[in-house]
């Protein structure tokens, strides 16, 4: 019934379509330049498409590698067609690449893991520092400004950066992280050297930054030393900002992860937080 093939260009609009039902305009797989860098780049990331015996495109895996795991960042599936096998043959497609793992499922995602029978670890952690001469001020619209600072920054190197309207930054010491430029934030991908982070926001008026990882990485201690806190309050769509809209840290895997895995930022769709919105390229 089903027949599932790695995407290429040639798919690129007939997914135009299949996306307007599951994702809003100025999402970023609309994006032919950001389509491009997450599914045609092979070695880090690739798309999955279903058809049904019309040729018509009923279900889509998007994979990207990371950590020696395939991580899955987009299931989607048209209902009609939900209880017919189709997931597993996607599946069974992703899992050549190595073993499965899936961090920040919906609602609906992860209802289906658990369905399957994966293992859920440990929910990851999100830490927030706040600009010092900030922290008496509510987290409100009023907080998030645009960045109006010049950062003369070079940007760090490998595939993951090239992300289209993507403005990543390298400190002097290593570290690197997303500059969030319409809320003046930070958001930290590798830290290095942790005072040269805060050093370098506070003399350029980063006004928050936010970090993501395992709950037992060691750095989880050096942030807490330097202010990052766990304020669940803190929106995580920031473009527009939403104040109402909320995410699951979660982490399943199909089968248990190994007592020392760490997890990195770039191993999930967790980097960008608006839409886009240009011209297709």
């Amino acid at each position: 019934m089903f027949t599932v093939h790695q995407a290429t260009l040639h798919d690129f609009t007939r997914l135009q379509t299949f996306y307007a039902s599951y994702y809003p305009a100025g999402h970023p797989l609309f994006n032919e330049a950001f389509w491009r860098w997450m599914y045609l780049h092979e070695p880090y990331g690739i798309c999955l498409i279903a058809q049904n015996e019309d040729g018509e495109i009923v279900g889509h895996l998007g994979c990207v590698q990371g950590g020696g795991r395939t991580w899955l960042v987009n299931i989607l599936i048209n209902k009609k067609y939900s209880g017919f096998g189709m997931i597993e043959m996607l599946f069974n497609a992703a899992r050549k690449r190595g073993p499965l793992t899936v961090a920040v499922a919906n609602e609906a995602g992860a209802g289906l893991l658990r369905k399957k029978g994966w293992t859920e670890a440990e929910p990851l952690q999100r830490l927030i520092w706040i600009h010092p001469s900030l922290r008496h001020q509510q987290i409100d619209d009023h907080f998030f400004k645009p960045y109006i600072m010049d950062v003369d920054l070079p940007k760090p190197a490998g595939h993951f950066w090239k992300q289209p309207h993507l403005h990543g930054i390298q400190l002097a010491d290593g570290s690197t992280a997303v500059l969030a430029a319409k809320t003046s934030g930070l958001r930290l991908i590798d830290v290095v050297d942790m005072q040269t982070v805060i050093d370098w926001a506070i003399a350029n008026k980063i006004r928050w930054m936010d970090w993501v990882g395992s709950s037992h990485d060691s750095l989880v201690q050096k942030l807490a030393k330097q202010d990052f806190t766990n304020i669940t309050s803190f929106p995580w769509f920031l473009d527009p900002v939403d104040f109402n809209r909320s995410i699951q840290l979660n982490l399943f895997s199909e089968e248990p992860l190994p007592a020392d895995f760490l997890f990195h930022r770039t191993y999930a769709d967790m980097t960008r937080i608006g839409k886009i919105i240009a011209a297709q390229s």
